[in-house]
C-alpha cells in the first residue's frame, strides 16, 4: 500500500491515524509511504530514497472465511 503526505514544519506524518516524527530535510515536502507487510515495516522515501523506516507490526487477529458464503 502506498500513500504520499506532504509533510509540514512539525514533521509529522499521519498515517491511519498514527503518527510518525520524520528527520529533518523534509518538512515542506512530500513523501510517500509503503507498507511491507511481510517485514512488518513501513518504508519513507523522499525524491526515490528511502529517508526512515518504521517497525509496523500488524494485528495477529485472523477471520476464518471458509465459513462464510460468497
Amino acid at each position: 500500500m502506498r500513500q504520499i503526505r506532504f509533510i509540514r514544519s512539525n514533521r509529522i506524518l499521519d498515517v491511519f491515524g498514527e503518527k510518525f516524527l520524520m528527520p529533518n530535510g523534509v518538512e515542506y515536502e512530500y513523501v510517500w509511504t509503503t507498507m511491507d507487510t511481510a517485514k512488518e515495516t513501513l518504508f519513507v522515501y523522499h525524491n526515490p530514497k528511502i529517508v526512515t523506516k518504521y517497525d509496523y507490526p500488524l494485528p495477529k487477529t485472523s477471520i476464518d472465511l471458509s465459513k462464510i458464503e460468497l
